[in-house]
């Protein structure tokens, strides 16, 4: 077991201060900002101060547990000795950048510790490029905040100027994106000193490869066409990289190169943090961005910082003990896995709760996977907590992740937890359409009202003994409020029905897009369907509402003021869910998510013309054509199937 860290002279007195001064301080740090990260690395955003009280913003890169098929790889590349880490490789690159003056974030700090000559955790510590934006935010700019036209062709012949350089002195960048170039627009005389960042994959060559250098031009090409960037912008660019003043014969051929391998990278380098999904949330979560996920316990515990402070008061902030907690409230106990409902106190101060799914080992799947690929099987908290943060960039919302668990090995004895908050006044879909529409099954609907058939019975009773000479008229007031009592049924009913309508609608809507957006569920049933209730939008319904009255705080009663309530939909329990990418998604894996929602509809609540609206919405056709009709039939038959699996396994006692 050996440990190699190396700190820049100019930054040893700044580490030292903030105690950064060894590898194992550095690589356990706390505190900061996570940025970005994988399964098996992240990057952290730090502030430092210096001795003169000025602070100076950092970037923690750590990595741990490689890959077994990546250290391979490596070791034949490397030619059969211990290969370098990711941290030690960029730390290497950019010094190499450094001296053939192109400019970089400048390397602060590395180390690596080694076990059997492999490396098994590594940092790197950068320094912020100062006063830097990203080459793709600056290209994803408009209007206004837009830089012009002058700017935009200097920044494009400077940028061009230090590629240039970096390639004739023997060294290309493989990843040069648009995000990983970083320009100074404050600086005075229309200079922007470009500067690279993320150089883990920069390649040395004795003598520069043609195609090294059209692969780099084509990542940079691919990740600007944007409005921001013209054609204009890229032919001066070209030009200055080529040093010509003109298109040539030469230059022209080279441009057709670049572009076919623009072609074969479409869709790489895109920068995360100018994706809309990274910052924004589905109605009812929080933003990713927003959560602060870091790492603790010696990296086997993925926490949000906003609520590190209250699984530290109940003693949860390492896997060990979360896996020993006997406390909270048993909700789900099976072979290898149970659920468990702890009461906190959630981020805004207010009394919530925390489901946390524990389990033992991993899906055999799993486990031949990892095998088969020479990687630690995924665990199945890591599958539900990667499949939330998927759904929560297509859109689609489920439960808040706060914390994962997971102590990883190469057997299928693993454990591992999730721990989501609690969804707010929510209940699953079945419970909630039997508690708010069971006035539209034939039961309910016989007394209209709610009022029993023996109270109608008394009051019968009590007309017959009314006086004789009132008997007339009372009759005739009987007769006049069975009437309203009628159209006030009538209407109720009406109303339900509406809002029953518009719910199912909801649910059709976030199925069809969760299969379009690539996934498949596998327990598709309406109790993963979480129904949370929203501020309602006025409907008229019957009589309008006054202007100063206020909705009610419980569906019957809005409905009875004639407002129909919104919802929102949240889809959980993923540790079963399949992502093979839009479009990808097998028909059987559609029929049986289908038939799954169709088997758990509540009977006598959901109707067949309920169930064909259904379809209707998910197919987007308001008349289903021969696929939409053999589509029906197929779901029907498996939900027959179904059927038939579940009440042989309940004559068995099995569930």
């Amino acid at each position: 077991m050996t440990t190699t860290f190396h700190i820049a002279p100019q930054y040893r007195d700044l580490l030292q201060q903030n105690g950064l001064d060894s590898f194992e301080a550095l690589f356990a740090y706390e505190h900061g900002t996570h940025v970005d990260g994988h399964r098996d690395r992240s990057v952290t955003r730090l502030e430092l101060t210096d001795p003169s009280g000025r602070k100076a913003v950092f970037y923690l890169k750590r990595e741990w547990n490689p890959k077994a098929a990546m250290l391979v790889r490596r070791m034949l590349e490397e030619g059969m000795r211990f290969p370098p880490s990711r941290s030690m490789k960029e730390w290497r690159s950019l010094h190499a950048l450094r001296r053939r003056e192109v400019g970089t974030a400048e390397p602060v700090a590395v180390g690596e510790y080694r076990r059997g000559g492999f490396f098994r955790r590594a940092c790197l510590l950068v320094r912020e490029v100062p006063n830097g934006i990203s080459l793709a935010q600056i290209l994803s700019l408009s209007g206004e905040a837009a830089i012009g036209n002058a700017a935009r062709r200097t920044l494009a012949v400077q940028t061009a100027a230090m590629i240039r350089r970096m390639h004739d002195r023997g060294m290309a960048f493989t990843d040069l994106y648009t995000k990983h170039v970083y320009v100074d627009p404050s600086q005075p005389g229309g200079s922007f000193r470009p500067a690279l960042i993320d150089a883990q994959r920069a390649r040395r060559f004795w003598h520069m490869m043609p195609t090294a250098r059209w692969h780099d031009l084509a990542a940079l090409c691919v990740t600007s066409m944007s409005p921001g960037c013209r054609r204009t912008d890229r032919l001066k660019f070209l030009l200055a990289y080529s040093r010509q003043s003109q298109l040539s014969p030469a230059v022209k051929l080279m441009a057709r190169r670049i572009m076919a391998r623009a072609e074969k990278l479409g869709g790489r380098g895109l920068d995360p943090r100018q994706s809309a999904s990274r910052w924004q949330a589905p109605p009812g979560m929080v933003p990713i961005n927003e959560l602060n996920i870091k790492y603790i316990d010696n990296h086997q515990l993925l926490v949000a910082e906003r609520y590190l402070p209250e699984l530290r008061r109940l003693g949860l902030d390492k896997v060990e003990k979360v896996m020993r907690f006997e406390g909270g409230k048993s909700f789900r106990e099976k072979a290898g896995r149970s659920t468990v409902r702890i009461e906190i106190e959630g981020a805004d101060g207010q009394p919530s709760a925390l489901y946390i799914k524990r389990h033992r080992e991993v899906d055999g799947r799993a486990w031949l996977d990892g095998l088969l690929h020479w990687r630690k099987p995924r665990t199945r908290a890591d599958v539900e907590y990667r499949n939330i943060i998927r759904l929560c960039e297509h859109g689609i919302a489920s439960a808040t992740p706060v914390a994962l668990g997971q102590l990883q090995s190469w057997g299928r004895r693993q454990d591992s937890f999730l721990a989501t908050e609690e969804i707010p006044d929510a209940e699953p879909a079945d419970d909630y359409l039997r508690a708010h529409f069971a006035i539209l099954t034939g039961d309910s609907a016989g007394s209209g009202d709610g009022t029993a058939i023996g109270d109608r019975a008394d009051q019968g009773a009590a007309e017959q003994t009314t006086a004789p000479g009132t008997h007339g008229q009372a009759v005739a007031d009987a007769t006049g409020d069975n009437r309203h009592d009628s159209r006030m049924r009538h209407q109720r009913r009406r109303q339900h029905l509406r809002a029953k309508r518009r719910l199912l609608a909801e649910i059709a809507r976030t199925a069809r897009k969760f299969h379009q957006a690539g996934f498949y569920h596998r327990d598709f049933y309406l109790c993963h369907f979480f129904v949370r209730e929203i501020v309602p939008e006025p409907d008229v319904i019957g009589s309008p509402q006054g202007a100063d009255e206020k909705a009610a705080p419980d569906t019957p009663q809005r409905l009875a003021r004639g407002t129909l309530p919104q919802w929102n939909i949240h889809l959980i329990d993923l540790q079963r869910v399949g992502y093979p990418g839009p479009g990808r998604v097998r028909r059987r894996w559609i029929i049986k998510d289908l038939a799954a929602l169709n088997y758990s509809a509540p009977a006598g609540i959901i109707t067949r013309t309920d169930k064909m609206r259904f379809m209707h919405i998910y197919t987007g056709r308001r008349r289903l054509d021969d696929q939409g009709r053999a589509l029906v039939r197929d779901v029907l038959a498996k939900t027959a199937r179904i059927a038939r699996h579940d009440a042989n396994m309940r004559a068995r006692g099995e569930t």
